[in-house]
Formats: C-alpha cells, sequence, structure tokens
C-alpha cells in the first residue's frame, strides 16, 4: 500500500530561509525595530530563589 499524496514530504530548497535572511540584512541597514532595541536594554531579572519560593506557595495553594 502506498501512502497518501498529502503523507509525501514535499523536497526543501531553502527558498523560505533565503527570503527571512534577505529580508533580515535589508532591515540591518536600518537599525533594529524601537520595540526590538527596549526589550534588549531591560534589565535581566537574576533573583531566581524568590521566584522558585513564590512558584513553591502557589503551589501549596497560597496565592497571596
Amino acid at each position: 500500500m502506498t501512502r497518501h499524496i498529502i503523507d509525501h514530504h514535499a523536497a526543501r530548497t531553502g527558498s523560505r530561509i533565503l527570503n527571512f535572511l534577505r529580508i533580515a540584512r535589508k532591515e540591518a541597514d536600518r537599525g533594529l525595530h524601537p520595540a526590538t532595541r527596549i526589550l534588549h536594554s531591560r534589565p535581566v531579572e537574576r533573583d531566581s530563589t524568590s521566584r522558585v519560593a513564590r512558584f513553591a506557595r502557589i503551589e501549596r495553594g497560597i496565592e497571596t
């Protein structure tokens, strides 16, 4: 029994990736989008111990 026509994988040519790269390179000339710049400039939260404690309280049912 052969596979249905939908079950066959199409050959990947990489054309989608090439188009994404072309757009990215074109946009790189103009710099980052303002929203992207804001996200990259945000401080990184490193207080993982307090986050674990908060998740543990939520898991126990204490949500105050």
